[in-house]
């Protein structure tokens, strides 16, 4: 069970997630190793946090500045979990929305522009 201390940081971690002032990122483009298919990572001062789902469920790790993992939260409880994947929904959508708005902009920047609009020639595209 999470300690009351670490139950109400969370809580508040969610509540400014929700309210858009949580910058999160998408760990692959933080550096981080690419060990799941879905995490996210918010970088502060002297730590960050990192929440996915591995292969056991739902985790929550607090990583130091030298990449170690300070704390590691694994759900016990069906509260723990529902808070957890409110945390990892929020990211979800904040960090979409942000590739989203990112993609129109590239649209928009390449539509506004004089003439053709596209490569005849593929150059480092996944397609």
């Amino acid at each position: 069970m999470f300690e009351p201390e670490v139950q109400d940081l969370l809580q508040e971690l969610l509540v400014k997630s929700e309210a858009g002032e949580v910058r999160w990122q998408d760990s692959k483009v933080a550096g981080m190793a690419d060990t799941v298919r879905q995490d996210y990572l918010v970088v502060l001062p002297n730590i960050s946090i990192n929440i996915f789902h591995g292969s056991d469920g739902i985790r929550l790790n607090f990583i130091d500045s030298a990449g170690d993992i300070s704390l590691g939260l694994r759900p016990e409880t069906d509260e723990e979990v529902a808070l957890l994947e409110k945390i990892f929904s929020s990211a979800d959508r904040i960090v979409s929305g942000e590739k989203a708005r990112k993609t129109l902009d590239d649209v928009k920047k390449a539509l506004s522009q004089k003439g053709p609009v596209g490569e005849l020639e593929r150059r480092n595209s996944p397609f």
